[in-house]
């Protein structure tokens, strides 16, 4: 087991697609990067799993580069409290074959999980705290910024 160390988490401009808004982020391992082509293939992957349904068409993207592997989690704002998950994994070899690994139940890592808990608190706060006077604008911008949960 490695001792725990903070990892760069990044946001990105927002991604509008087919009447979603979603907000993309990325996790690096020490010594990864973040290419184009990871972008790229990230955001077909995700148009390819959101689905149309009730509620805020919102949803977020982590893109994270691991020491073993790497891991695209998609989350979609459904039935307006509901957060449907989808992970997918590719081997450092074939770095832009991502396979869906959701039944797995592997899914969120704890660095994943300071930015589940960012957007579940922003998605309260903008969205469901008030349901007649939501600020879908305010929930767009506001981020997780590293090491701030709620800045």
């Amino acid at each position: 087991m490695e001792r725990y160390r903070e990892r760069v988490i990044d946001h990105y401009p927002l991604w509008r697609r087919e009447g979603f808004t979603i907000k993309p982020y990325s996790v690096v391992y020490e010594g990864e990067t973040i290419m184009d082509e990871d972008w790229q293939t990230a955001s077909q992957l995700m148009m390819q799993t959101l689905l149309p349904g009730e509620g805020v068409k919102a949803a977020y993207l982590i893109l994270h580069k691991g020491k073993d592997c790497n891991y695209l989690v998609v989350s979609q704002w459904a039935d307006h409290n509901m957060l449907r998950m989808l992970a997918y994994r590719s081997e450092k070899k074939e770095p832009q074959n991502y396979r869906d690994v959701t039944a797995s139940g592997l899914s969120v890592c704890v660095w994943d999980m300071q930015i589940h808990c960012h957007e579940r608190n922003a998605y309260v706060q903008h969205i469901l705290r008030d349901p007649e006077n939501t600020n879908l604008i305010a929930y767009y911008e506001d981020l997780y910024r590293n090491g701030s949960p709620r800045a």
